[in-house]
This record gives structure tokens, sequence and C-alpha cells, in this order.
């Protein structure tokens, strides 16, 4: 799980506009970890204000592969072929689990 330190929201939009790679390097590990261990939920970000505001960022199971999509588009964005490569592998995994499971 990715923490991000900041002490208001103005930092924490800084922090996501400025550490994109960090952020959905996170999103794609954390939703990877989440479907080899069978997990309802990724648990992908959390930081906690200054005024005692917490910002929890976790993404159900049953929207992963839509938010795969979203990463692989970032990627593509960066020309990191080898990872929109794995995500699409990865999305093919999920959703031959999901059938799986009906």
């Amino acid at each position: 799980m990715l923490i991000i330190d900041v002490s208001t929201y103005d930092e924490l939009e800084h922090y996501l506009r400025t550490e994109k790679y960090k952020f959905y390097k996170a999103l794609v590990n954390e939703i990877e970890i989440g479907w080899l261990n069978n997990e309802d939920i990724a648990k992908i970000a959390r930081a906690e204000l200054i005024n005692g505001t917490r910002i929890i960022i976790d993404i159900p199971s049953k929207d992963w592969t839509f938010t795969l999509g979203k990463c692989i588009s970032y990627y593509e964005g960066i020309e990191e072929y080898e990872t929109c490569a794995k995500l699409q592998t990865l999305i093919k995994e999920i959703d031959a689990g999901k059938l799986g499971n009906i």
C-alpha cells in the first residue's frame, strides 16, 4: 500500500499530479496482490492530513479490470508497452477467474 505523506488537500492534489508513476505502480501492484490472495478489495493508498482527515483509496474487486484498463492507457502514454502487455494478461486472468466463479 502506498502511504502518501502530505498535510493538506492541496499537497495531496499536487502529489497525485506529480507522482503519477508511483500511484499507478501502486494501483497495479495492489490489484495484483489482491487477485493472487483472492481478496475482495485492493488497498491502494492512504494519506492522513494535518486536520485529522484520512484519505483512503481502495478498489473493490468488481472494478479491478476497469481500473487496470485505465492503467494501460496511462502506461501507453508513457510508452511502457511491456507493462501494458502484463496488464492485459492480468485482466484476462481476472476475467477468466470471475467466469470460473459463476
